[in-house]
């Protein structure tokens, strides 16, 4: 599963209805372990995949949320079946509190299984909470020689696209394909490129842009596609700085967005972030 960030502290589930005591690199949690599903993995006792992904959703930002929901709710390679929002939904109630249903459920809701990698749904989820009008995903353009590129991000009235560039696909073998990573560069402007031609303007962002709110929002409310035109001016909403400045304050950081998302979790691999049960 995707997870966030650079430094994760150990999720422990216990049977100890006060909890237990968390220590440095360890948060405790009570479990009913005669309710929950328990598999072991690699020689340790982990909860199901559901399970973790809620908890994710229940203790971690909005963006993490979603993140994981995205990918548990889309076929995985190999024997992982997606998981349903139904089944998903049907193991909050009698397992948290109300406010981290809350988190859940809004996470749960927005999520969607099209998002094409974690960087992605970081992305779609920074722009609904920050009031950014949500695009459509993985969009065709065409001209008339055919199929030019799947967009990340699709605004049609804007002639608008969008794409996450995570350096995952300049260093990962699955994503080269053979090409060395000069090639790779050269091949993906020439992609653009005739995304252009097509008359669409298209603005691409990294994980530096998603480092904050407040630096995806300067991003995306002044900073400047090619042709020095603002990107997303007439995307943003009314309620766009009340919203902004209400938004939960648990999102990723310099620290804590970049680096192992684009190493480990955009292709998509189960990481082992489940908690395990002690």
């Amino acid at each position: 599963m995707p997870v966030l960030g650079l430094q994760h502290p150990v999720h422990a589930c216990t049977s100890d209805a006060g909890g237990g005591r968390s220590r440095a690199g360890v948060r405790r949690h009570f479990v009913d372990l005669d309710s929950a599903r328990i598999e072991e993995r690699h020689g340790l006792l982990v909860l199901d995949r559901a399970r973790t992904a809620l908890d994710l959703a229940a203790f971690e930002s909005f963006e993490q949320g979603v993140a994981v929901f995205d990918h548990v709710l889309r076929p995985q390679p190999g024997t992982l079946a997606p998981l349903s929002k139904a089944e998903l939904d049907a193991g909050v109630d009698g397992n948290y509190t109300a406010a981290a249903a809350r988190r859940i459920r809004a996470a749960l809701r927005f999520a969607d299984p099209a998002s094409g990698s974690p960087g992605e749904s970081v992305s779609r989820a920074m722009m609904h909470r920050l009031g950014f009008r949500v695009p459509l995903l993985q969009v065709e353009i065409r001209d008339g020689r055919g199929l030019v590129a799947i967009t990340d991000f699709d605004w049609p009235e804007e002639r608008l696209c969008g794409e996450f560039d995570g350096l995952v696909k300049y260093r990962n073998p699955e994503y080269l394909r053979g090409r060395t990573t000069a090639r790779a560069l050269t091949d993906e402007k020439r992609r653009e490129d005739r995304i252009r031609a097509t008359g669409r303007r298209v603005v691409p962002w990294t994980w530096s842009e998603l480092s904050s709110p407040a630096r995806f929002a300067a991003f995306f409310g002044g900073g400047r596609s090619a042709g020095d035109t603002p990107v997303l001016p007439s995307l943003i909403r009314t309620r766009f700085r009340k919203t902004a400045a209400e938004s939960d304050t648990r999102s990723p950081d310099p620290r804590r967005a970049g680096p192992k998302s684009r190493r480990e979790t955009e292709n998509g691999a189960e990481n082992g972030a489940a908690a395990a049960a002690a």
